[in-house]
């Protein structure tokens, strides 16, 4: 540490100074100048080693540059630096090198989310101005929950493979986002600050905190101008503009208030990222020097005049399809997520997904489905043309989770029809150039950052294969998933549920502790199964019986008080026959396993 050390160096100039100084006349002195010693040169210091380097070999490597898999690969690492890779025979390995065996495994540069937003939680109560819950949880007692919840939402992206990220606009706090990142492991985070917004947005003051505003409406382009000039000494990564026109007058405000910025910004390093959702209004967005559209065109096909302003002019488009979803579930009040989405989730906010006011609530699933598949046709046409696009996932918005969402995305582009290869170079490559211009990360190639996924199964074969991380790389560290997914209860008690529904007796088992006790209300005196043995006899027997009508289980409603869990369930397959039972059972988790169970039907 530097402070201790300059404090004993400086003490000991000190001590030098003022030590008394001996008498000449006391020293012994040499009776003969021949037998005076004859001063030795110090010897030079031994050259510091070099660190070490990793090799990791025998693992199928997809580049992410868009170029065809390597088998059999050699990828090696110093300090945080890929500094060679290749097919074994062409990569020299070092004989001192540390040797990580990957054979049968699959490799892939860490991905990039290029749309998130820290300050929301992805819960029914950050977003006021969409659900105004204030009188349920006021908006200053989320904030200050999703503030505290920064360092585990960073563990979450990292354990869905996600190790760059762009926070798309926020408050003035987002740069604090950006400084927390830097300080602990995390993400590489990029980010936007207040959004600049091309009309009155009198709904969003209701998420002003303490007067940081996350979006703040420019009147002309003038303002706009000078709200940018306010931000350059932040030093934001991009600036963000929020296109939110719905008439030719509001596209036109898009474009000269885009043009005003991107004049300030001349000659910086600082992009312009732009919300535009309508084909004029996009269209308006890259005349006006946007580098980076944020959303899918939702309002109609996409047209090649279009396409072609992306390509040339380099522009960015990231579909951010699955958005639309998490507005949809939480209206709904039945989030449609993955298995790996709620084992990621932050369990207060998975829980809210499910507490929509029956008042509020209203199912316009046919709406978004229209809307998902013109994005999805949107998102391909735009990747055919040959502009860039890149995978983002808006996370933080109602019903789109931070970490986990970007699984689902990958899926939907996949059902677009984009082929498996170009979806990894959205997620990766291509993402990393919304993050920086000059992007040193995102491939794996010699002189990039070592940050990448090794996967138990080949993300050709389906895109959901991504989630089989075993190990994330982050800047030359190997970090064992297990160890960046957070076990809370409710990811104890979702665990169980997912080896339940895939009929995994010994990821089932593990959940649970030895003395485990289950018991079926009203009787509590006497539990139906105790302790682990008797538990595998009894699920073991009836996983057996599971044939092509799985048993199964779904979750209709959770809620978490401390170290319990409360599920509704719908089981079907129960005891063998293809029968469809609800029923609730409370578990109780302590010491990271489930110790108490109470069914009631």
């Amino acid at each position: 540490m530097r402070v201790p050390f300059l404090l004993a160096a400086l003490l000991g100039s000190a001590m030098a100074q003022e030590a008394p100084q001996p008498d000449p006349a006391l020293q012994p002195q040499p009776t003969d100048p021949v037998e005076m010693p004859t001063p030795r040169a110090e010897p030079a210091p031994e050259p510091e080693p070099a660190p070490t380097v990793r090799a990791v070999i025998g693992a199928t490597v997809i580049p992410g540059d868009g170029s065809d898999p390597v088998q059999d690969a050699v990828i090696l690492v110093q300090e945080n630096r890929i500094i060679g890779f290749g097919a074994r025979g062409e990569v020299m390995i070092p004989g001192d090198a540390e040797i990580t065996d990957a054979t049968g495994k699959f490799i892939m540069p860490g991905m990039v989310d290029a749309h998130v937003h820290f300050f929301q939680s992805g819960g029914i109560y950050t977003r006021p101005d969409v659900f105004d819950l204030r009188d349920i949880r006021p908006y200053e007692q989320e904030n200050q929950a999703v503030r505290a919840a920064l360092d585990a939402n960073f563990q979450r992206y990292l354990a869905a493979g996600v190790t760059s990220v762009f926070d798309a606009g926020g408050p003035n706090w987002n740069f604090e986002v950006r400084a927390a990142s830097r300080a602990s492991r995390a993400p590489r985070v990029a980010v936007a600050g207040p959004l600049i917004a091309t009309e009155p947005t009198p709904r969003q003051e209701r998420m002003i905190v303490n007067g940081d505003q996350p979006i703040i409406s420019a009147a002309t382009p003038e303002e706009a101008a000078n709200l940018a000039r306010s931000l350059i000494p932040s030093e934001p990564d991009a600036i963000k503009i929020w296109g939110i026109g719905s008439d030719a007058a509001g596209t036109e405000k898009i474009r000269v208030m885009t043009k005003a910025v991107a004049d300030v910004l001349e000659g910086t390093d600082i992009r312009i990222a732009v919300h535009a959702t309508s084909l004029p209004n996009a269209k308006a967005a890259v005349r006006g020097g946007a580098d980076i559209l944020v959303h899918s065109i939702d309002d109609q096909p996409v047209d090649a005049e279009f396409i072609s302003l992306l390509r040339d002019n380099g522009v960015i488009y990231i579909p951010a399809i699955v958005v639309f979803e998490g507005y949809t579930d939480a209206m709904f009040g039945q989030p449609t997520l993955l298995a790996e989405e709620r084992r990621l989730a932050d369990p207060d906010v998975l829980a809210s997904l499910y507490a929509m006011p029956a008042a509020m609530r209203r199912d316009n699933r046919i709406r978004t489905l229209q809307r998902i598949e013109l994005a999805k046709t949107n998102a391909k046409a735009v990747h055919e043309g040959g502009a860039r696009v890149a995978v983002g996932t808006d996370a933080g918005n109602v019903g789109t989770l931070h970490g986990g969402s970007i699984f689902r995305e990958l899926i939907i582009l996949e059902e677009a029809g984009i082929p498996r290869l170009d979806i990894i170079t959205m997620a990766t490559r291509n993402g990393s150039f919304v993050v920086t211009p000059a992007p040193r990360f995102g491939t794996i190639a010699e002189g990039m950052s070592a940050d990448f996924l090794v996967l138990r199964q080949s993300p050709l074969e389906a895109m959901s294969n991504v989630q089989t991380i075993d190990t994330v790389w982050l800047r030359g560290r190997a970090i064992p998933r297990r160890n960046l997914i957070p076990q809370t209860p409710e990811a104890i008690v979702q665990s169980q549920l997912d080896a339940y529904n895939r009929q995994d007796l010994e990821a089932f088992a593990g959940a649970f502790a030895k003395d485990i006790q289950i018991y079926y209300l009203p009787n509590t005196s006497n539990a139906e199964v105790s302790g682990k043995n008797e538990l595998r006899e009894v699920y073991g027997r009836l996983f057996s019986l599971a044939d092509e009508e799985k048993i199964r289980c779904q979750v209709t409603n959770r809620v978490v008080e401390g170290s319990f869990v409360i599920d509704q369930e719908i089981c079907r397959g129960l005891n063998g026959r293809t029968i469809r039972a609800q029923a609730t059972a409370t578990y109780q988790i302590e010491d990271g396993k489930i110790r108490r169970v109470w069914f009631a039907r």
